[in-house]
């Protein structure tokens, strides 16, 4: 037998303001995927920012491990402690929940996440393997 997953994560939105559009009928296929599946809330990471949360979610650790505080390198030859690059796939330490899905089989291709715009070389392996290109 063969399982699928979808992991459908929304940035910034709560339940709180999903529920009532569902209810209200303006969020369809929403509702079906949320009828037919498991939902549940998240406590987000300490700094409570985009780039950190996502990056925790796929790698499981926080930020102290995986390196990534906000959405800029720190860098400690800048007076503001940041670097003017954009952290992505290549900043944070740790294999993501993408890489293990990967290599177990399970997941034949990634979109990516927003901290993570281009996808890393096991991804785009898999990728081309799977697509011929």
């Amino acid at each position: 037998m063969r399982y699928r997953a979808l992991l459908f994560g929304v940035d910034g939105a709560t339940f709180e303001v999903i529920d009532p559009l569902v209810a209200a009928g303006k969020m369809p296929a929403l509702a079906g995927l949320m009828a037919r599946g498991v939902r549940a809330g998240l406590r987000s990471t300490c700094p409570p920012v985009s780039a950190p949360a996502w990056t925790t979610f796929l790698t499981g650790k926080q930020p102290g491990k995986h390196g990534v505080f906000c959405f800029q390198n720190f860098d400690a030859r800048h007076y503001s402690g940041f670097s003017e690059t954009l952290v992505n796939s290549s900043h944070f330490r740790g294999k993501t929940l993408l890489d293990h899905a990967l290599c177990n089989y399970l997941l034949g291709e990634s979109a990516g996440y927003c901290a993570c715009p281009r996808p890393n070389r096991l991804i785009r392996t898999a990728i081309e393997n799977k697509t011929g290109r």
